[in-house]
């Protein structure tokens, strides 16, 4: 049996209301992991929307 575990991860630009929420990702750093591969964001050194994403020139 496993759980349905619902992460969401906000963007660290202050001001920025972005969110991502991701659904059956069994841990945190799955999470992450699945953000910056599939959907660009950026988790480095923090959380950071793909607009914002100091990896792709964004604003940081």
């Amino acid at each position: 049996m496993s759980l349905a575990v619902t992460h969401t991860l906000y963007c660290d630009k202050p001001g920025c209301r972005q969110e991502l929420r991701l659904t059956n990702t069994g841990t945190a750093g799955a999470a992450r992991t699945v953000a910056y591969r599939q959907h660009g964001w950026s988790t480095r050194r923090g959380d950071y929307c793909p607009a914002h994403s100091p990896r792709k020139g964004g604003d940081r």
